[in-house]
């Protein structure tokens, strides 16, 4: 009996320890193919497939690391994610099990599966958990570097320029540790556009013609022709339509050299539409409708409906409008996703912290838990409660909007049918308001490109005022369109006692083209327009 007592341990010992060695031998394939998926996704994939009857045999130690490279082949062959069942056990895993080279990388790819779910604050709370858990030494930049860049893409997705600003300074950074020239390259081209997206013409300026300088002598052909092409964008932004124009010509000389390049596509449309050149903008406009992305498409379809309307072939312009709106609603859809998803994010992440909390506290303090659970109830009765007020009043806001905007398109079309009252009504209106001294102020003296007297903030308000006493009610109005900041506030003003452009722009010290962008982008962002001319908007004004 003992004789066969100690054969049966000797066997245990022999399976445990043939055990240990299978899970080991699969732990280094289940490596080497997370080593093959940074260059060689799809062989990866097909590797860790073959492993897979393995798995259901091996520990959770060896299945946790499977699953987690079996996400990261899969994100790196561009595999969307659509749910989380599988990241969120293995998340959970390696933040219980500290792996100095695991768990930075769980966190990750926790932030890739939420991104690519729309749940922003979920996917930037991982990120950010991931760069508090990478160990500080060289071989973790990529991983660094990569984070800051999906961080960048977030910002930027939801407008905040700013932070993403922050973010790809941050990789920048990175890049240059790594000594990675492309990567530098592209880094410095995204920091260009966030100072262009936050209306920072000059530092954008400076940025991309680093950018130019960096990635020449690398002979990166498509990046140079990507960083150039969003350089004229900006020159198109600030109104200098031939500076534009210069620099994608030779860009666009070869045009079957542009297969990848949607943005230049978009740049040439909006370039070409503003130069009234349309015979150039039609084979870009073509090519994005059939190659473009969603935006690409969107703005095709607007500039043809816009052309058509000019043409005066209604049935084609409004099937044009119709596919414009179609791709609008799509886009407006995933802006609505995003701001729902944050919501819930944001709430969900909140009670999963408290939840963590009352489990620590059940074995010491029963009674404390309920009153706790109670209260997280009544925090999500209010919760819903409020967001469901929220909901409807914001829906309110926007049939009102929507209302108002269609008020103003009937009274723009009756004023166009009716010239001679139009120029009558001006004419009575400068009248009337030549009878305001600071009026004659602006116009004669602050307007007055040989002086260097400033207005100030009380002549401001006196113009508002004298403005107010002829058209009661006009700031209000204007502000109910849209929530126009200070400077565009004052441009309303001075269009409002019909000033020029030249005028406009000495007494703001801008150039006269920078006025001209900032009269079509309000025009846009009241009637959401993808093409508009600065007269346009001065109707607008005018009609208020």
């Amino acid at each position: 009996m003992k004789h066969l007592l100690h054969i049966f341990i000797a066997v245990v010992c022999i399976a445990v320890v043939a055990g240990c060695a299978d899970n080991s031998r699969l732990r280094d394939h289940i490596d080497r193919a997370g080593r093959l998926a940074d260059t060689c996704p799809d062989s990866a994939i097909a590797l860790l497939d073959s492993l897979s009857p393995a798995i259901n045999q091996a520990d959770k130690a060896t299945r946790m690391r499977y699953d987690l490279m079996l996400i990261k082949s899969r994100d790196k062959a561009y595999i969307e994610h659509r749910n989380d069942s599988m990241i969120a056990p293995v998340v959970e895993y390696f933040t219980g099990h500290s792996d100095p080279d695991l768990t930075p990388l769980a966190l990750y790819y926790a932030g890739r599966v939420y991104s690519d779910l729309g749940d922003a604050p979920r996917a930037l709370d991982y990120y950010q958990q991931a760069l508090d858990a990478i160990p500080d030494s060289h071989d973790n930049l990529m991983l660094r570097y990569l984070i800051h860049g999906q961080m960048s893409d977030i910002y930027t997705f939801q407008h905040i320029y700013d932070k993403s600003l922050s973010c790809n300074r941050q990789a920048l950074e990175t890049t240059i540790k790594m000594n990675d020239s492309i990567r530098i390259g592209r880094i410095m081209e995204h920091i260009a556009i966030d100072f262009r997206n936050l209306n920072i013409y000059d530092s954008a300026a400076v940025w991309f013609n680093k950018a130019i300088e960096w990635v020449e002598p690398i002979g990166n052909q498509s990046l140079t022709t990507d960083i150039k092409a969003q350089f004229a964008a900006l020159y198109l932004d600030e109104g200098y339509l031939e500076l534009a124009d210069s620099i994608l010509k030779p860009i666009l000389s070869d045009f079957h050299s542009l297969l990848n390049q949607y943005a230049t596509h978009s740049i040439a449309i909006n370039l070409y539409i503003a130069k009234k050149e349309l015979p150039k903008a039609l084979p870009h406009i073509y090519w994005s409708l059939s190659n473009g992305n969603i935006y690409g498409k969107r703005l095709a379809y607007g500039t043809l409906a816009n052309i058509k309307i000019r043409e005066n072939d209604i049935d084609s312009a409004i099937i044009y409008m119709n596919l414009y709106k179609l791709y609008s609603d799509s886009i407006n859809d995933s802006y609505q996703v995003e701001k729902v998803a944050k919501v819930n994010a944001a709430y969900n992440y909140a009670l999963y912290e408290r939840d963590n909390k009352l489990l620590l506290q059940e074995n010491s303090n029963n009674r404390l838990l309920i009153i706790i659970l109670s209260a997280l109830i009544l925090v999500l009765s209010i919760a819903i409660i409020m967001t469901h007020r929220y909901n409807r009043i914001k829906r309110m806001l926007v049939d009102m909007r929507v209302s108002l905007l269609d008020a103003f398109g009937i009274g723009l079309k009756q004023s166009t049918q009716n010239i001679q009252s139009k120029d009558i009504s001006a004419e009575d209106a400068i009248n009337s308001l030549r009878q305001y001294d600071i009026v004659n102020l602006f116009i004669y003296e602050f307007g007055n490109p040989k002086n260097t007297i400033n207005a100030t903030d009380e002549d401001w308000r006196l113009l508002e005022s004298a403005i107010e006493d002829v058209y009661p009610g006009f700031k209000n109005r204007l502000l109910s369109l849209f929530p126009f900041s200070d400077t565009q506030i004052k441009v309303c003003l001075m269009i409002k006692v019909y000033m020029p452009n030249v005028k406009m722009a000495h007494i703001l010290n801008r150039s006269e083209g920078a006025i001209s962008v900032m009269r079509k982008r309000m025009y846009k962002s009241v009637f959401n327009s993808p093409t508009a001319e600065a007269p346009q908007w001065d109707s607008v004004i005018h009609s208020l």
